[in-house]
């Protein structure tokens, strides 16, 4: 029987993703809660975008997604109310320029 070799990751890359862990067990979950909130309100108050987009938005054309500052660990993906394919990292839509 071989054993696999174990994956050695530098100290700071195990201490990043440890403190990303860590803040969404408290702080950056809660931050996480108040976007999530912010997308359930913009679905029945679709006419409160438009002081914030500059327009009345067609409730039938928003894209109701989550976009983040960081990362969000697989591990709360599955338990939110929104789908993980609508929750992004913003440096994912930093190249895409609203038309």
């Amino acid at each position: 029987m071989s054993s696999s070799p174990m994956l050695r990751l530098p100290k700071a890359i195990v201490a990043e993703v440890a403190e990303i862990c860590r803040r969404f067990q408290g702080e950056a979950k809660g931050e996480l809660d108040r976007g999530i909130q912010r997308v359930e309100w913009t679905k029945p108050n679709p006419r409160g975008l438009e002081r914030i987009v500059g327009f009345a938005p067609d409730p039938a054309n928003i894209d109701h997604r989550l976009v983040t500052n960081t990362h969000v660990p697989i591990m709360y993906l599955t338990f939110l109310p929104i789908d993980a394919s609508k929750i992004e990292p913003l440096s994912e839509k930093e190249d895409n320029s609203c038309v």
